[in-house]
């Protein structure tokens, strides 16, 4: 047995970084490189793998994934190691937070529990970092229209009366209008309420 078909996890870590890094046709090579990430050719030629795992080591968990530890360098001997996929997204380089928010949302999201997309919604819709894993906020009408919604809802109902009285079918109604002729026939019954 190779050392390849012991390590194939490793191993495919490597071929995918080989190939998200030197193959133009690969859908990641513009982010990797494009922009002048490389593989180091003694991981990369023949015992390439072989001197790939000697420098970085198996991986401790197969949780772990193959990551830079500088985004701006290649995968060099010094700047590699595994790492877990909340810590490879810490390090990710499109991130849009900058790093204290995104090490208050990690921080959050641990020590609270509550999922990593909640926190950074939050986030994302202004909450202050020191409230984040306090309880729900519920808006005080959950169930009010929007204004514009409203104003185009209504601008199709006086379409649908209007249509109705110059004698169109409710089939022919949902048609102009795009909705069916069974929600037309709802439409119209709650506006004659």
């Amino acid at each position: 047995m190779t050392i390849r078909n012991t390590y194939r996890s490793e191993y495919s870590a490597l071929i995918n970084a080989i190939h998200r890094c030197h193959n133009p046709f690969h859908e990641a090579y513009p982010s990797y490189g494009a922009r002048g990430i490389i593989v180091a050719d003694v991981w990369r030629g023949y015992d390439g793998f072989e001197r790939f795992i000697e420098h970085i080591k198996p991986k401790a968990s197969p949780d772990l994934s193959l990551e830079r530890i500088d985004n701006n360098e290649g995968y060099i001997p010094g700047n590699v190691e595994w790492a877990t996929r909340k810590a490879q997204q810490r390090n990710m380089r499109t991130s849009r937070y900058s790093s204290d928010v995104q090490d208050a949302i990690a921080k959050a999201a641990e020590e609270s529990g509550l999922a990593l997309n909640t926190i950074r919604g939050r986030v994302d819709r202004g909450w202050p970092l020191s409230d984040l894993t306090q309880p729900r906020r519920i808006p005080p009408n959950r169930n009010a229209i929007p204004a514009h919604v409203k104003a185009a809802n209504d601008i199709r109902n006086a379409k649908i009366i209007r249509l109705l009285e110059e004698g169109h079918t409710r089939r022919q109604i949902g048609v102009i209008v795009g909705l069916s002729h069974n929600r037309v026939g709802k439409i119209i019954m709650e506006l004659r309420k």
